[in-house]
């Protein structure tokens, strides 16, 4: 009797802590859900993991180079943001040309 007690106070606390793992990834995929959004409607993209020394015309040729190798085609971008000091990493926003 006690051997199945102590398995179903260890399969409780095993599922005590999935349950909690799988919350902190529910608010993870929320968050990161809703900056997609809020992008989306401003026509924004993030880039993560460029230098904060890129400057907008050396942004557009990286840009053209990356995704679309030698031949690429001419990206018209009129603004550019860089990140703010709470965001651990580094990012770039861009916007195209309304």
């Amino acid at each position: 009797m006690e051997d199945k007690m102590d398995q179903v106070t260890s399969n409780s606390t095993n599922h005590e802590q999935a349950v909690q793992a799988l919350q902190e990834e529910v608010w993870i995929l929320e968050d990161a859900h809703e900056d997609l959004n809020n992008r989306s409607r401003r026509n924004n993209i993030r880039i993560k993991g460029l230098s904060e020394s890129v400057t907008i015309d050396t942004l557009s040729a990286t840009l053209r180079e990356t995704f679309w190798g030698e031949a690429p085609p001419a990206l018209a971008l009129y603004r550019l943001h860089t990140k703010d000091a709470q965001h651990a990493k580094e990012s770039h926003i861009i916007t195209p040309n309304p």
